[in-house]
């Protein structure tokens, strides 16, 4: 039988790219499901993949196939974030869903930066040293967003991660949703005069993405954009020690946490749970904050590290109708980044065509779209 036509990739090249994923050729073999021996002649260049190959390997890396074509190795990597992880994860380097869904963020930040540069709209946000207080900075962060403590406790059930991803949208934040799977990190964030960002895993369900929702923000505020990996209590690294204490600060005000805790019995496994169905905030949240508070003992978080194994994942979704692909996008991708593209859409900064790539949609998804992302009218 002929072999089909064989394209002379470069063996440095694709070695690059097993290195950037901390992958191996066995790996890669067993992904391709081809013998590690394959692999090994691709990297030697003694063999060539032929098309349906090279295909398959373009979609495991997420790169287009002329990537694999190219005569060396990239010598910069613009993608290259920061992998901040706890004490006793192994995580060496980004695993192909975080880089798809990095690569569509970018893509996505490098549009919303040139439409908000048109219209000079730069986003003004306090700018913190990671050796300044969390605490300081949280309350002035917090004071910006001007949400009071009546308002986060008056929300119902379910509201929270829209209500501060909407507040933070109105001072130019982008603010993605991506199903990044459970393997991979909680969130990442990329800095942009124009255009920051934040990027949440809807592994996790709402009162976690809250929390690693305002995190991302400290890495924004520190000029330390990072891609994070897990939870602890404690972190070996500094800066995200202090996104974990300056996250807490802004949801967790330590004086009315503190007034409200002593007002319950002296149980604190059961003060977590009622503090952070209060608060709308994940129960590790919660935990963390009573300890670096000094209101219940460092062992707690063992006990709720372990019922939030559970707690933390995703909630599995019932039955029913389902979100159309109007409200699926405008959950992914935010209202603020929705309203942006529409915005220069209409002010033929991009053409209709344009506008229906980005945003993912077909053309009688748009006014749906546009319904959906509407701001509310004053009243007369």
């Amino acid at each position: 039988m002929a072999r089909g036509q064989e394209i002379p990739i470069t063996g440095s090249v694709l070695q690059w790219a097993l290195d950037r994923r901390g992958e191996t050729p066995e790996s890669l073999a067993a992904e391709l499901d081809l013998p590690e021996q394959v692999i090994q002649d691709w990297l030697g260049e003694a063999v060539r993949p032929n098309k349906t190959q090279l295909a398959k390997l373009s979609g495991h890396f997420c790169r287009p196939s002329t990537f694999f074509l190219l005569p060396r190795p990239p010598n910069d990597d613009p993608l290259a974030l920061e992998l901040r992880r706890p004490p006793g994860s192994h995580r060496t380097a980004m695993n192909r869903h975080e880089d798809k869904f990095l690569r569509q963020a970018r893509r996505f930040q490098r549009i919303a930066s040139w439409l908000a540069e048109q219209n000079e709209s730069i986003v003004s946000l306090p700018h913190f040293d990671a050796r300044s207080s969390p605490e300081e900075a949280g309350e002035q962060f917090r004071a910006q967003l001007g949400i009071s403590m009546g308002d986060q406790m008056s929300w119902a059930p379910g509201r929270a991660l829209a209500n501060w991803r909407e507040r933070l949208e109105q001072l130019g934040l982008l603010v993605f949703e991506f199903s990044l799977g459970k393997e991979s990190c909680r969130g990442f964030s990329l800095a942009d005069r124009y255009a920051p960002l934040v990027a949440l895993n809807t592994h996790y369900n709402q009162s976690a993405r809250v929390y690693t929702l305002f995190h991302e923000c400290g890495h924004l505020l520190t000029s330390t954009e990072s891609l994070c990996v897990g939870l602890s209590l404690r972190y070996d690294d500094a800066v995200e020690q202090w996104c974990e204490e300056f996250a807490s600060a802004v949801l967790l005000p330590g004086q009315e946490v503190a007034r409200d805790y002593a007002q319950l019995p002296k149980d604190p496994l059961g003060a977590v749970k009622i503090l952070a169905s209060r608060y709308h905030v994940s129960l590790r949240a919660m935990a963390v904050r009573l300890i670096r508070l000094d209101l219940v003992p460092h062992s707690i978080y063992g006990q709720i590290d372990r019922m939030a194994v559970v707690g933390d994942a995703k909630e599995p979704s019932g039955g029913g109708k389902g979100l159309s692909r109007a409200e699926r996008r405008q959950k992914d991708l935010g209202n603020g980044f929705v309203r942006l593209l529409l915005d220069g859409l209409d002010a033929d900064h991009l053409d209709y065509h344009e506008a229906l790539d980005f945003l993912g949609i077909g053309g009688d998804d748009l006014e749906a779209l546009r319904s959906l992302t509407e701001l509310p009218t004053a009243e007369s």
